[in-house]
């Protein structure tokens, strides 16, 4: 059949022309494979979890400018026409900044408390939260950088009912995972084994009104899983993440999806 162009979004018709009837929707994490997907990797995708094998293209479409989409597996770049982009998503907003440098936005983190000492209280933390409340969908950290152990990453509406994966002890390599509902512990997970690591690939929250489910994923592979049953809903939330005394936390993307 020879080579032809690939198109999203549109139609090509024989003539090479591109019909008037663009698609009405938002493309995003546009993936090809080179052989079929069994139900368990199509499971796995629905769960934020990679499936490397026999992927040879991927485009993400999160740039932000230029006319270019990337694609960092098989290197076929394409060409934006047409197109518009959303408008800007998660918009942060400083709630606590004692002693720690904080820096929000295009889809980065940075919060460093390296040079503040002393008991782990404020002004020796800092949190950042979403302007957004989320009641239910799903929330993923990408790039979990730390110099100590002392950050959570999550969601908490400030009015003790919040869900978040933290390490809060200097001295323990473990990552623990909390659901806690007006100021009651639903339930409370410390992961085995220990995780030494400074670098976390991802973490994945994925909540509705009955269960929540937190993915870890570490090397390119899924370290940790976890799920929880819920009795009702948890009210609505905005992000929230925070590092406490000596501790430099880098988050490199956050995305959602409801």
């Amino acid at each position: 059949m020879g080579a032809r162009d690939l198109r999203m979004g549109a139609k090509e018709l024989n003539t090479g022309e591109l019909k008037k009837s663009y698609f009405l929707g938002g493309l995003g994490e546009i993936r090809i494979w080179n052989r079929a997907l069994s139900k368990l990797e199509v499971s796995e995708l629905y769960h934020f979890n990679t499936v490397p094998k026999g992927l040879v293209a991927q485009w993400l479409l999160n740039e932000e400018t230029g006319t270019t989409a990337l694609d960092p597996i098989g290197g076929h770049h394409g060409t934006i026409s047409g197109a518009s982009r959303p408008g800007p998503g998660i918009q942060w907003m400083q709630s606590i900044a004692g002693t720690a440098v904080i820096h929000a936005g295009a889809g980065t983190i940075t919060l460093d408390a390296s040079a503040a000492t002393g008991p782990y209280t404020y002004p020796r933390y800092a949190v950042v939260r979403s302007t957004q409340e989320f009641a239910s969908g799903a929330i993923r950290f990408v790039g979990i950088k730390e110099t100590n152990r002392l950050w959570f990453a999550g969601l908490n509406n400030g009015d003790g009912t919040y869900m978040h994966v933290r390490r809060d002890q200097p001295d323990n390599d473990k990552l623990a995972f909390a659901v806690v509902a007006n100021h009651e512990v639903i339930d409370l997970k410390f992961f085995e084994p220990p995780l030494p690591s400074t670098t976390i690939d991802e973490i994945t929250i994925r909540w509705s009104d009955d269960s929540v489910d937190v993915v870890v994923h570490v090397d390119s592979q899924t370290k940790y899983t976890h799920h929880v049953e819920l009795s009702e809903p948890l009210a609505p939330m905005p992000i929230n993440v925070g590092a406490y005394t000596n501790t430099r936390l880098t988050i490199d993307e956050v995305f959602t999806s409801e």
